[in-house]
């Protein structure tokens, strides 16, 4: 990756994982899982894997202003992602996803959205110049749709190419258009 200026506009999450030897059924408890906290989230995924791959990115993001906040706007910062413009809220909590998998890599995952749903086409408008100036803006479904839609939108005016991951699928209704250059989906998204 050539240098390209990258913004992802998306989410951020505090992952909460267990691996365990089968998926518990309905009531279920299974034991001998094994714990791990990590940050991720498919925004801030996105973001750091394309700044390790040599994109100059910023990341816009909203992040809950407690332990887990800070500590993930400095690990952006550390992989040399641009975190000026993530909103650090107080009072909220970060985002979390629950995630449980088993030897199969079968999972279950659920996510509170927390800080991501705060992300306002509002904040959205205030990015204009950092969109405008970007060779490419990630996306993906975990903030507010109304907020997708205005990044589309103002891509669109600038001549922004827009990339989304259409995940999850079934959060809300997004109209594939021609404002999006390239779309992402797995076997789900896909089958929908």
């Amino acid at each position: 990756m050539s240098n390209n200026f990258i913004t992802v506009i998306g989410s951020a999450n505090v992952d909460l994982i267990m691996k365990v030897p089968q998926l518990p059924a309905h009531g279920e408890t299974v034991l001998g899982g094994e714990f791990t906290k990590v940050y991720g989230g498919k925004g801030a995924n996105t973001a750091v894997a394309a700044a390790r791959a040599g994109g100059l990115v910023s990341f816009v993001a909203c992040l809950g202003a407690d332990h887990d906040g800070l500590a993930m706007k400095k690990n952006y910062e550390e992989d040399g992602i641009d975190a000026s413009l993530i909103q650090l809220v107080d009072g909220e909590s970060c985002g979390t996803a629950l995630i449980m998998f088993d030897a199969t890599a079968e999972n279950f995952i659920g996510v509170a959205s927390g800080a991501n749903g705060l992300l306002t086409p509002e904040m959205v408008r205030r990015c204009t110049e950092q969109i405008a100036r970007s060779d490419y803006v990630l996306l993906q479904m975990e903030i507010p749709i109304e907020s997708i839609e205005e990044v589309l939108n103002i891509a669109t005016d600038c001549s922004t190419t827009v990339i989304l991951n259409y995940a999850p699928v079934g959060q809300a209704e997004l109209e594939v258009t021609e404002k999006i250059a390239g779309l992402i989906v797995n076997e789900v998204e896909a089958s929908e």
